[in-house]
């Protein structure tokens, strides 16, 4: 923003020079205050006295304020080049629409490091394994339909276990007895063993053989307290049918457990999938190295190569926009900021482009200001709404923030107001002629028009500006006049009334 370079110059033209300055300023506020008070009589005592008559309107009034930007295209991008080498033919130019991914310049294959040739290589292999891997889905749907025939085995077997349940006792005390049958038989088993294996290798009188024995027949009473409990609860003989149909009912469990094992682990291997991905996104990284690729959909604003020139590493190749959306980047001192908000209208010029405004709004505003050389300033950035292809990036724009608007308004030309902050008034022409100074309130202000919050004016009443030869205002005379007083001098002001307003601040 010029206007800011220039602010910052001031200021560091200061810091280093501040006894100077000084000296300065004093000098010249000597010279000003010399010059009103000698001033030639012909500038006061003569001056000729100039009379205007406005009319009080009704209308619209826009406060703004204005900032210097640039231009920039959102996203935009510097392609680089990350190897050395021979640029190859390329088939696009400057202005043309590319999209994302599309491969826009390469490095001729003779010219390419050798890292860049041994991971095209490996990059077909990879990309092979990655492809049988996601191909591999047959066998997972294989897998899932093993898991559901399993599951209907399951249910099936259920059945017949449901229906040797006589006593209609609750599946759990049917299972916890099978069990404790089961878990007795085997002891028996074992106890059986036991007895049999003694009974080959010592005499019937050996105390060995004869406490297995003794150990089997206990084994062989628990045996059929279980069975008989079982047998109890299911309100039938456990007998070699439905033994054998509880079996089966276990055997399609574990055959079950292990289908949806199977089926996990292929499931599993979308993990595995995710690896390859990952070392043929890196291979494919290291090829790219001798390439120019598109990272977003825009158009090719700059093309720094032609075939057949040596490209070194680290220099642009290619500068790609997203002309369909445009933004002025600007800042704006604490003062402003503070009046604006994301959303705010914006209408935006160019020196480029004369007699022509466009439209924007204010799309971010900076959390934080940035402190440069003492003046805080805040980012902002103002998006282009109806921007056409006649704009370019770079160009400088004049950006006004809309900050209020007003309409149907009691307005009236900002020459007419005097006083100042707080304290201002109006001049009304009577009936008579002779002007009435009325205390009034003001609103949103504009170069040309103030808005008349309050006061006892209307549409329609006449106001006076009185203005003086050389140019001054009513009001600059009232300031030339109250310095005079303040030392000593005459009013030196024509006859008639004199002004008793204050400074002339006016909005």
């Amino acid at each position: 923003m010029k206007f800011n370079k220039i602010k910052e110059k001031v200021i560091n033209f200061y810091q280093g020079h501040k006894l100077l300055v000084w000296i300065t300023a004093g000098l010249a506020a000597a010279m000003i205050v010399a010059a009103v008070i000698f001033l030639p009589a012909i500038s006061t005592t003569t001056a000729v006295e100039n009379v205007q008559v406005v009319e009080v309107i009704r209308g619209s009034v826009t406060e703004s304020f204005g900032e210097v930007g640039y231009v920039e295209a959102a996203p935009s991008a510097s392609l680089l080049w990350k190897s050395n080498g021979v640029v190859a033919e390329y088939d696009f130019e400057i202005g043309q629409e590319v999209l994302k991914d599309d491969v826009l310049m390469e490095l001729e294959t003779s010219s390419w490091p050798n890292d860049s040739l041994e991971a095209m290589d490996d990059l077909l292999a990879a990309e092979l394994t990655l492809e049988n891997m996601v191909t591999s889905d047959s066998e997972l749907q294989t897998a899932l339909q093993t898991v559901v025939d399993a599951e209907l085995v399951i249910d099936s077997k259920r059945e017949m276990v449901d229906f040797w349940n006589f006593a209609l006792s609750p599946l759990e005390r049917v299972m916890d007895s099978r069990e404790y049958y089961l878990d007795a038989l085997r002891e028996y088993w074992a106890a059986e063993e036991t007895y049999e294996d003694l009974r080959q290798v010592v005499e019937e009188d050996d105390p060995g053989l004869v406490a297995a024995y003794e150990a089997l027949q206990e084994a062989d009473l628990e045996r059929d307290i279980q069975l008989r409990a079982l047998n109890q609860v299911l309100g039938r003989s456990y007998d070699q049918d439905v033994e054998t149909d509880f079996i089966e009912w276990d055997t399609a469990k574990d055959d079950f457990q292990v289908a949806r094992a199977a089926y996990e682990r292929l499931l599993d291997e979308s993990q595995e999938v995710s690896a390859q991905e990952a070392v043929v996104q890196s291979l494919q990284n290291t090829v790219n190295e001798a390439r120019i690729i598109a990272p977003f959909e825009g158009t090719i604003t700059e093309i720094s190569y032609s075939p057949g020139e040596y490209a070194q590493s680290g220099s642009m190749a290619v500068q790609i926009d997203d002309l369909s959306n445009l933004v002025v980047n600007i800042t704006v001192s604490e003062v402003d900021v503070a009046s604006i908000e994301v959303g705010d209208p914006v209408v935006v010029s160019f020196d480029a482009l004369p007699y022509k405004e466009y439209n924007a709004v204010v799309t971010s505003i900076a959390s934080a200001g940035s402190d440069d050389s003492g003046s805080v300033t805040f980012d902002v950035t103002v998006t282009l709404t109806d921007a056409d292809k006649d704009i370019k990036p770079g160009f400088t724009a004049d950006v006004s923030i809309i900050t209020s608007q007003v309409v149907d308004a009691l307005l009236i030309p900002t020459q007419a107001l005097l006083g100042m902050a707080g304290n201002y008034r109006v001049k009304v022409a009577g009936k008579d002629g002779d002007p009435t100074s009325v205390q009034v309130e003001i609103g949103a202000s504009s170069e040309s028009y103030i808005e008349i919050v309050s006061g006892d004016i209307a549409e329609g009443d006449q106001l006076i500006i009185t203005t003086f030869s050389g140019g001054l205002s009513e009001e600059d005379m009232e300031m030339r006049e109250m310095m005079r007083q303040m030392n000593g001098g005459g009013s030196g002001l024509p006859s008639g009334e004199r002004p008793g307003g204050g400074g002339g601040n006016r909005p």
